[in-house]
Formats: structure tokens, sequence, C-alpha cells
């Protein structure tokens, strides 16, 4: 009895693959879509915490959308405004990506915004982008901890 098994080479495939949406890439659409001058429709945007805080994010700073569980598209109405010069706290729960995006985003211009996270997000480490940033003429002060989040 032999422990191996012999697969010959496949010369041609017919079908469909449908890949569940990517979380990471569905907020970074998100995030530039927010930034246009029209209306955006993503499709294949999953229903998943950290998409909701993504959104809700861009809610406060007066960003309108609209989420479809159904068919999981999602319509952003951009405004090339977005992100520019407001003053608000930001709750971001423990979505990493969010936080991380928005502190990227919402450091090229001058704002007055707090992102704050949960006790576990206040955990996380994002020291190396605040770094980063910095280098590139971002204010950006820590709150409680070097190196962790809160930020403003």
């Amino acid at each position: 009895m032999s422990n191996h098994v012999i697969i010959n080479p496949i010369s041609y495939i017919r079908g469909s693959v449908y890949l569940p949406g990517s979380k990471s890439i569905s907020n970074r659409a998100i995030l530039l879509s927010a930034q246009a001058q029209q209306q955006t429709q993503l499709i294949n945007c999953p229903k998943n915490d950290d998409i909701k805080v993504m959104l809700q994010a861009l809610s406060c700073c007066k960003i309108k959308y609209k989420y479809h569980d159904k068919n999981q598209t999602c319509s952003i109405q951009g405004s090339n405004n977005a992100l520019k010069s407001f003053s608000k706290t930001i709750l971001l729960q423990n979505s990493g990506t969010a936080m991380r995006f928005l502190t990227a985003a919402l450091s090229i211009r001058k704002n007055n915004v707090v992102l704050m996270g949960n006790n576990r997000m206040h955990q996380r480490p994002i020291g190396p982008l605040v770094d980063a940033l910095r280098q590139g003429g971002a204010k950006i002060d820590y709150l409680y901890k070097k190196n962790f989040p809160p930020l403003k």
C-alpha cells in the first residue's frame, strides 16, 4: 500500500468561484470613496464589525453612505472636503484597519481629531505608523501611552 497520491496536471477547468470580500481592501476602498468627488458603488463589501466601524467613523465626518446587506454593496457619496478641518472624537472600537487608515488620512490636513478605541485597541501598538507620518509633517500626539492609541 502506497502513502502517496499522484495528481496529474489539469489542462482545462470551467466554473465560477465566489471569493468573500476582504475587510482590509473594503475599508481602503471605503476611505478612498469618501474622498472622491462623486458617488461610488462598492460591491462584495463584507458585513463585519470593521466595515461598520469605518462607515460610522466617516458618518461622523459628514460622509453619507448606504450599506445594503442583501447584496453586500455600499454606496458612498464622496466629498473632496472629506476629512478636512474639523474637530471630533471618533470611537473606533477594536478596528485596527479603521484606526490605522484614519490616522493616516486625517493627518494629511489640519484637523483636531481624537481617535479612540476600546481597551483592547489601546493595547495595540501604532508607533511605527505615527513615526512615519510624523516624518511627513503630521502632528500626532499620544493621549495616554507612547506608541499606543488613543491619538490626537
